[in-house]
């Protein structure tokens, strides 16, 4: 049986979201996994979990939302070079299919994501609020 984690997430578009348990993501090749010390909400996040990609993109059910994080690396898939375990980063983990999201304690996503490590000096719970907020102030 795989070890099951604790995330947010909804069953179909549109259902209410609840917690529940889900089983823990494995990084598959040139993927990391995040162990999840924040996460922030934006707009995007709801609305993907209402259907708003449902006819641009694959979608995996339950669907987590969230798409902004801060973490550390804790597991790294074959082939991983750009990031090391223990690495404090942040990123925008909005990878296809949507549904895999940082409402969760973990998140796998593609090495090659818009990932990074936290710069020196910048709190990590307070960084997961940059990705998506940040990218739309700039």
């Amino acid at each position: 049986m795989s070890e099951m984690m604790t995330a947010v997430a909804v069953d179909r578009f549109g259902a209410e979201p609840r917690v529940q348990k889900v089983p823990v993501p494995m990084p598959s090749p040139g993927e990391i996994r995040v162990r999840l010390r924040s996460a922030s909400l934006n707009p995007v996040d709801w609305n993907i979990a209402n259907g708003l990609a449902k006819d641009i993109a694959p979608h995996v059910f339950p669907l987590i939302p969230g798409y902004d994080g801060a973490g550390v690396v804790d597991s790294l898939g074959p082939g991983c070079k750009r990031f090391h375990l223990g690495d404090d980063v942040i990123g925008l983990f909005l990878s296809i299919p949507f549904g895999r999201g940082t409402y969760a304690e973990y998140v796998v996503v593609p090495e090659s994501d818009p990932v990074i490590r936290i710069p020196k000096g910048i709190d990590p719970v307070d960084s997961a609020a940059v990705p998506t907020a940040g990218t739309t102030a700039l």
